[in-house]
């Protein structure tokens, strides 16, 4: 996200004295204005930073606008005098749009993300407005995509959709809506400090439709709700440091807003959810620069099965009725379970028989139990030939699609990585690795509700490819 052309210097009352302050590029430079000679220096007209609770310093700019600077965590902030000059870097600041009036930092209703990587989430075809969902309101120019979900943070009205642009000249007229925004209309306030995590959400979900990290906005604001016009209004600006190289994909290489439809708003929901097993906590697989696409390591391959792992766990925890590509998973899953139970009965019989074990011995043989499932290579395999027809979809070369040998493979060396055995990685170690990427992406789309046809049809479009 470019810089702010709000402002370039500002000042920051603060305990003693005021700070005079210069961005550049993010790093926030504070002065001092008293001289350091002995003879002319005022100690108690020097000044000493202290950061609020929401970790934010506050100041105002030189042209008017409030400020926000994010400076971390209270405990482990703290300057002592400053004499001359000291230096920040942040990652993130916040300036107020207008510079009328003082900015409430206290509370606001609404964060909304435009621009950027979300300018590729669309499609708008004419397949895919042809089987648009009602949630979908259209005009001539103009179509939204709206849902609610439900987090810990209450419900969330997400919005998806273009802002228009007309631009009038003397002798021309045009009108585009290229712009996408992504809003998220709290039902309840909330707190400057509290912006980070639904930005990292929204992140999450940008990431996953892009598969990659490098992502990027033009814009982001915080927006607070007007009574009398019954809307929201931009009352300040995010700014947050960019990615160096922003990824560069067309919508036909992305999952789009408007072919996964009411899907993307169970995808944010899951993102937000505080389930164990959340298969969004362990992508760290995901490349964050074009140079990681296509490179694979030891500790992508331990990301991969970690997070095969959640969401296979995350499928058999889910109170839904089995479809057909998890119900022999679940199947033996629950085999296992009846096994577990008839064990334990023996164990206590055998103990009625013969005598109790020593309660030590006793607990550790019914500790055996309490995590035994099913071996990583036989869940993972379970699942992963129910979706092969769809996944030689994904991929360009499929001359040799992984076997349950294979994967057994890739399982033993994250195993023995593990445990501190040295592994060397080969092609077949890696191929298998990128199809359980896909066997991952296939399984969180599959339990929100995309079918087989339409999974297949954005298989095609070879997303984990570019």
């Amino acid at each position: 996200m470019k810089e702010s052309d709000f402002f370039s210097t500002g000042t920051i009352e603060c305990k003693r004295g005021t700070a005079v302050f210069s961005n550049d590029n993010y790093t926030f430079s504070f002065l001092n204005a008293l001289s350091k000679k002995p003879n002319v220096y005022d100690r108690e007209k020097a000044f000493t930073l202290s950061l609020p609770d929401d970790g934010f310093l506050k100041g105002v700019t030189h042209d008017g606008h409030d400020i926000a600077i994010y400076c971390g965590s209270p405990e482990k902030f703290g300057t002592p005098e400053i004499p001359s000059y000291y230096k920040i870097r942040t990652s993130t600041y916040i300036v107020q749009c207008g510079n009328q009036a003082s900015c409430d930092w206290s509370h606001f209703e609404a964060i909304e993300f435009r621009g950027g990587t979300l300018n590729d989430l669309f499609t708008f075809s004419a397949s895919t407005l042809a089987n648009c969902p009602k949630s979908i309101e259209s005009n001539t120019d103009f179509r939204c995509l709206s849902g609610t979900i439900s987090t810990p943070y209450g419900n969330i009205k997400v919005t998806i959709g273009k802002i228009p642009h007309e631009h009038r000249g003397p002798d021309e007229y045009s009108f585009s809506n290229r712009t996408v925004y992504l809003q998220l209309l709290f039902s309840k306030s909330i707190k400057l400090n509290e912006i980070f995590h639904h930005i990292e959400n929204v992140n999450k979900l940008i990431f996953f439709l892009t598969s990659h990290k490098n992502i990027i906005f033009d814009e982001m604001y915080l927006l607070k709700w007007h009574d009398e016009c019954c809307q929201v209004f931009d009352d300040a600006q995010i700014f947050q440091e960019p990615s160096v190289t922003p990824v560069q994909k067309t919508p036909w290489h992305n999952l789009c807003f408007d072919e996964l439809n009411d899907v993307v708003f169970s995808l944010l929901q899951l993102i937000y959810s505080n389930i164990p097993n959340n298969p969004f906590c362990f992508m760290d697989f995901l490349p964050s620069s074009p140079q990681d696409v296509g490179r694979m390591s030891t500790d992508i391959i331990h990301s991969i099965v970690t997070c095969l792992e959640c969401e296979l766990a995350r499928v058999k925890m889910s109170n839904s009725t089995p479809d057909n590509k998890s119900a022999t998973y679940l199947a033996e899953s629950d085999k296992l379970s009846s096994l577990i139970k008839e064990l334990k009965k023996t164990i206590c019989s055998f103990e009625e028989e013969n005598g109790p074990f020593p309660r030590k011995t006793h607990d550790t043989l019914m500790g055996v139990f309490k995590h035994l499932t099913l071996a990583d290579a036989d869940k993972f395999y379970l699942t992963y030939e129910k979706y092969i027809d769809i996944l030689r979809l994904l991929f360009f070369d499929t001359s040799s699609i992984p076997n349950r040998e294979d994967i057994e493979n890739l399982v033993i060396h994250r195993n023995r990585t593990t445990h501190g055995t040295q592994q060397i990685l080969d092609k077949r170690l890696c191929e298998t690795a990128f199809y359980l990427i896909g066997l991952i992406y296939c399984m969180i789309l599959h339990s929100l509700g995309v079918d087989d046809t339409q999974l297949k049809k954005l298989c095609q479009k070879h997303f984990l490819s570019e």
